[in-house]
């Protein structure tokens, strides 16, 4: 319903046994957020031609980086944009992330 009305920022959902990266987690909701803003696009590109390896850091950096500060810089341009982004299968990932540590 909010992609058919053009409300939706991003959506991300994880499936047991399909490829799975969940450090890519962050990675993908940034891409999937410039597609549907392009105000954020511009601070995304601004952000990784200053600093390519944003995509390699640690999740907490990537969310960070790509996600709260460019969102909070936004907002305080009066740029906010409110629109929701959905991450599914959470569950999925603390399964997946266990599996992957045990086998190493």
């Amino acid at each position: 319903m909010y992609r058919e009305t053009g409300q939706l920022g991003a959506a991300s959902f994880f499936t047991v046994g399909k490829q799975f990266n969940p450090s890519r987690l962050f990675i993908s909701i940034a891409y999937r957020l410039t597609t549907a803003l392009p105000d954020y696009r511009a601070a995304i590109d601004e952000r990784i031609s200053k600093d390519k390896s944003l995509i390699e850091k640690k999740m907490s950096s990537q969310f960070r980086s790509l996600i709260a500060e460019p969102l909070q810089e936004l907002g305080k341009q009066g740029k906010r944009n409110q629109k929701p982004f959905f991450i599914d299968g959470l569950d999925e990932c603390a399964v997946e992330m266990l599996k992957q540590k045990l086998s190493r």
